[in-house]
């Protein structure tokens, strides 16, 4: 049973990249309309804990391996979309990070780097 659904259109970001002292690699700090509406997180491959709720806000834990593909789409692609459905203890059990429809071979900005 769930116990809420939440979908935004992000339009900010800030990236960070820790060294230590923390147990994810790089953090990503989403905004939507000036407010903070949650957190992208990437962990060592095996290492992903289950992706949270806290309050209002999301936090979608993936692995690393994957963080080049949430970046060049929080780059090159708009707009951005983040969707969560959690349960009643606040465990996101369905999220994801999306584009809207576009147009096949839409170019946005100089394109992807080699």
């Amino acid at each position: 049973m769930l116990a809420g659904n939440k979908s935004v259109s992000l339009d900010k970001y800030v990236i960070f990249c820790f060294a230590c002292g923390y147990d994810y690699i790089n953090h990503i700090s989403c905004f939507s309309e000036g407010s903070l509406a949650g957190f992208l997180d990437f962990y060592p491959r095996g290492k992903v804990p289950a992706s949270r709720m806290s309050g209002d806000t999301f936090c979608l834990n993936y692995e690393i391996d994957r963080y080049q593909d949430i970046i060049e789409m929080l780059r090159y692609e708009k707009p951005i979309y983040v969707s969560v459905s959690w349960n009643e203890s606040n465990a996101i059990v369905k999220g994801h990070v999306t584009t809207s429809r576009e147009p096949i071979g839409e170019q946005e900005g100089p394109g992807v780097p080699a």
